[in-house]
């Protein structure tokens, strides 16, 4: 069996959101309207009610983010097929975090070992199960390349 992670969780949308929140901090926001989305083409450009309150702290999308994936155990590994080259692969997945990084533990027989072997490029979809519209659940997308864990950082 082989150990795998997937380095860099989402580097890129994790540093966007991170840049976002740090260019917010401090920002004076005195006498602003708090944002809102535009209203649908050829609708009235009226202001919209708020369904939340903008005085309240949230946290940050990245912060979301990473709390979900903490909570999860499971997800769809996604990589790039050996036998049908270019084209994706799905596989189901458990996995849990080391370091801010999800680690796999699958077996040599699984295709989607044997597709990482010729391609670490890999993305872990990891969703929340519930009931009602699933598009409406929270979900994240973490892009990456998958390495061995170096056989030091190992344990039985």
């Amino acid at each position: 069996m082989k150990q795998l992670n997937l380095q860099k969780l989402q580097n890129r949308l994790r540093n966007k959101f991170l840049k976002i929140g740090v260019k917010m901090i401090g920002k004076k926001v005195e006498n602003q309207q708090p944002p809102r989305h535009a209203p649908p083409k050829g609708t009235s450009s009226q202001r919209q009610e708020l369904l939340y309150d903008p005085n309240v702290p949230t946290s940050s999308h990245a912060e979301q983010a990473r709390t979900m994936a903490e909570k999860m155990s499971t997800a769809t590994l996604c990589t790039m097929s050996a036998d049908y080259s270019g084209h994706p692969y799905g596989s189901f997945v458990t996995y849990a975090l080391h370091d801010g990084n999800p680690i796999f533990l699958i077996s040599a027989l699984a295709e989607h070992t044997k597709n990482l072997n010729l391609d670490s490029k890999a993305s872990l979809l990891i969703a929340e199960g519930g009931d009602g519209n699933p598009l409406a659940l929270g979900r994240i997308t973490l892009i990456g390349n998958c390495t061995k864990v170096p056989e030091s950082e190992r344990s039985e």
